[in-house]
């Protein structure tokens, strides 16, 4: 992986990808998004729903803004 990558984007909804996030930030170090994890996050904001999950990769570990 070229060492100006800040992160890893998994795009498309086609693959399950939310189980292993975390395990390959682990390996990488670094951040790893899906598609469907963003959405997720997002609508979260857009709710005025500040929660956090654990387990599943640095961007839901972090409440969104509200």
């Amino acid at each position: 992986m070229p060492s100006n990558v800040d992160a890893l984007f998994i795009g498309g909804n086609g693959m399950r990808a939310i189980g292993a996030i975390s395990a390959i930030e682990r390996s990488l170090r670094m951040p790893v998004i899906t598609a469907n994890q963003v959405a997720f996050w997002q609508a979260l904001g857009k709710a005025n729903a500040p929660a956090t999950v654990k387990g599943y990769g640095q961007l839901l570990a972090k409440s969104p803004a509200v």
